[in-house]
């Protein structure tokens, strides 16, 4: 449950990080992401998570966090290597598995440790921005779009989705827990996991009213206009990160792409 419960959450702290912009780190995440995507060499994926132990570092979170959220998605990260270790294709056995080859476990290593490192940037973001400066800054972003898009809904959308994701993640392992208590455990993988998705299906459906009922109360109406409570102002020192940030990020990336 302790690694659980922090999954993703706001990490309040204070550090240069957390005094910045929401839209500054948006746009290095997004230059970040982009840069893990695009690297297709373990070395290079080696210096990312170096770099990001850097930003967690620097943001003075402390790393059993990063450990806790990784654990959370262990089976996800279990499933990857396991799946590319064995259907990727190659023509060098590993020892005596014939179905297990070299290709395939560096394949592996490679999209593993390529899906912790979009996990950790993806965590470092919602820990140092609160969900709802999170909403503001992404519904700022797409104004531009604004006549072809429903800015307000489409961020709030993306918000919610970032906000409740830990808080299923916390009620799935309740429900497993409770299952496993009354004897859940004795039962087949595919029951446990029909047992474990209705009772989780009920719970966000639930979750879903409450919300709905809860912002009706407070007045809310899609796409009325509505004042900013979390009020972040750009300034030049936002810029001056902004562009030192995306520097680093390319001359990263040409000189991971030379290794």
């Amino acid at each position: 449950m302790a690694g659980l419960e922090l999954t993703g959450r706001y990490w309040p702290g204070c550090s240069f990080w957390h005094d910045r912009d929401p839209r500054t780190k948006l746009g290095l995440v997004t230059g970040y992401l982009l840069l893990i995507i695009g690297l297709a060499e373990g070395k290079a994926q080696i210096v990312l998570a170096g770099l990001l132990l850097c930003l967690y570092i620097s943001a003075k979170i402390p790393l059993r966090r990063a450990l806790g959220n990784l654990i959370a998605f262990r089976w996800l990260i279990i499933l990857t290597f396991l799946a590319n270790l064995f259907f990727v294709r190659g023509a060098t056995p590993l020892g005596s598995l014939a179905f297990v080859t070299r290709e395939g476990l560096a394949a592996a290593a490679l999209y593993t440790l390529r899906l912790i490192n979009l996990l950790l940037c993806s965590f470092w973001l919602t820990m140092t921005v609160r969900p709802l400066a999170l909403i503001s800054a992404l519904e700022k972003l797409l104004q531009p779009f604004r006549s072809w898009l429903p800015v307000g809904e489409f961020a709030l959308a993306m918000g919610l989705a970032v906000r409740f994701l830990p808080l299923l993640l916390e009620e799935g392992e309740e429900i497993r827990l409770a299952q496993q208590a009354r004897g859940a455990g004795r039962r087949s993988a595919l029951q446990n996991l029909v047992t474990l998705a209705v009772p989780l299906f009920v719970g966000v459906v639930r979750r879903s009213g409450e919300l709905a009922d809860a912002m009706e109360i407070r007045g809310y109406v899609p796409g009325a206009s509505r004042t900013d409570w979390a009020g972040s102002t750009w300034n030049r020192r936002e810029t001056l990160t902004l562009l030192a940030g995306w520097s680093v990020l390319l001359l990263l990336a040409f000189v991971l792409k030379n290794l």
